[in-house]
């Protein structure tokens, strides 16, 4: 009954991990972006590029270049391109298809974003190359001069040629589900297990640091009878710390290891002749992580982890010990589905 029961809660978790389908990244220059005349000037703020099933919504706006401008002038940015630095000043490259604009208040900035297809994008090979600019038609409001043309470097060539130009720096948000096969030497634990996980964290570097709140149940025997079953369970909670990289990926998928350590308290439930006292479980699990990449993103002068978007399937091994009781064991086997969002 616990193994169905467990089964049933692994299939509504493939619902949510589902939502690792679609990601957006925040890259922010690592040196400022930016070009100025007499009239106006203008700083790219950032660039956010989303990924989402099929290509409708990212051949709208996949590419979203956020700009404040200054004017000196009462000036006014006409057509938009996003190009290469070999062609024709604002006359190459792809056409923003929107533009919108933030009310301004008070003297500062004004805040413009401006969209761009990602599918034509790279189709033009227009970022993913080392000479990427953004040109820009600004003219007097009254249109009483022709439009100039103001470009602006977004990825410059020289330098390594990994060098990074644009970074995403994310915060993340990972929930797994665990399902685990317990070999257990605690009096009344017995298996199957299920921890369901919630966590925060962030990359540095190759590396993933997460601490989470974990929750779930394990089967519970009768200490008195032996007797299982009838909702004889130990309900857990608390908490996880945990620390991952990848190891090795090729397209959208990837390999990864990641290793844990959890403390949860665990309290019995359902009928018992006496009941059994409370659980204080923790322990060390290790395992290989299976992923799915959903943008691993690989344009020159932009990085960003890999797995920021990830879903995928983890094997674990790892060992629960019962409070300071070192002696009686509990090593385990698991599988788990996860998923992480790298904002």
């Amino acid at each position: 009954m616990t193994g169905i029961r467990a089964a049933r809660l692994v299939a509504g978790l493939t619902a949510a991990v589902a939502i690792t389908g679609c990601s957006g990244k925040t890259f922010r220059p690592v040196l400022p972006r930016q070009a100025a005349d007499p009239d106006v000037g203008v700083n790219v703020d950032n660039i956010y590029v989303t990924h989402f099933p099929g290509e409708l919504l990212d051949a709208t706006y996949g590419i979203r270049v956020n700009l404040e401008v200054s004017w000196r002038a009462p000036t006014r940015i006409g057509e938009a391109r996003l190009t290469s630095a070999g062609g024709p000043l604002c006359a190459s490259g792809i056409k923003a298809t929107q533009t919108i604009s933030a009310e301004r208040y008070g003297s500062g900035p004004e805040q413009i974003a401006l969209a761009f297809s990602r599918p034509a994008a790279e189709a033009n090979h227009l970022l993913d190359q080392p000479t990427s600019v953004l040109d820009l038609t600004v003219f007097p409001t009254d249109r009483s001069a022709p439009g100039r043309c103001i470009r602006i470097a977004l990825v410059e060539p020289g330098g390594p040629p990994d060098a990074v130009q644009w970074l995403h720096r994310p915060f993340l948000i990972g929930g797994e589900e665990r399902v685990m096969i317990v070999h257990s030497q605690i009096p009344g634990l017995e298996s199957v297990g299920l921890v369901l996980g919630l966590g925060v964290g962030f990359w540095n570097q190759r590396w993933r640091w997460m601490l989470g709140v974990e929750g779930g149940f394990s089967g519970r025997s009768d200490t008195t009878t032996g007797e299982t079953g009838n909702g004889r369970l130990f309900g857990m909670g608390g908490f996880s710390a945990s620390g991952s990289t990848l190891l090795f990926n090729h397209g959208r998928f990837g390999l990864g290891a990641i290793g844990g350590y959890e403390l949860l308290r665990g309290n019995p439930s359902g009928p018992s002749v006496t009941p059994p006292p409370s659980l204080t479980l923790h322990g060390p699990r290790v395992g290989l992580r299976l992923l799915y990449l959903v943008d691993p993103l690989t344009w020159p002068g932009f990085r960003s982890p890999p797995d920021a978007f990830a879903a995928g399937l983890t094997i674990y091994a790892g060992n629960w010990w019962n409070g300071t009781d070192l002696h009686s064991a509990s090593p385990f086997l698991g599988i788990s589905l996860e998923g992480n969002l790298g904002f």
